[in-house]
């Protein structure tokens, strides 16, 4: 488990490894972590380990946000011509 605190963002970065996400003890840690930065009003955020292939599951989401921003430039471009 890796701790990150951000004091200039009042935020708090806990990264986990996928086994540390189901030991009990490591929970029990968090909630340490969490106990003691809420009163001093930092966000506390959990990174988790995923399962997915990591390449792919970026590749897919490269696409994804390329398409969109395809389509908003369409629309923009559409809008412009009917107003202009």
């Amino acid at each position: 488990m890796q701790i990150q605190v951000h004091e200039d963002k009042r935020i708090v970065c806990v990264w986990l490894t996928k086994d540390e996400s189901s030991d009990k003890a490591t929970s029990a840690r968090i909630k340490n972590v969490i106990a003691q930065f809420r009163p001093k009003k930092y966000l506390v955020v959990i990174f988790r380990s995923g399962t997915q292939e990591l390449t792919e599951s970026t590749r897919e989401l490269l696409r994804y946000n390329r398409r969109l921003t395809a389509e908003r430039e369409v629309l923009a471009e559409k809008t412009n011509a009917l107003s202009g």
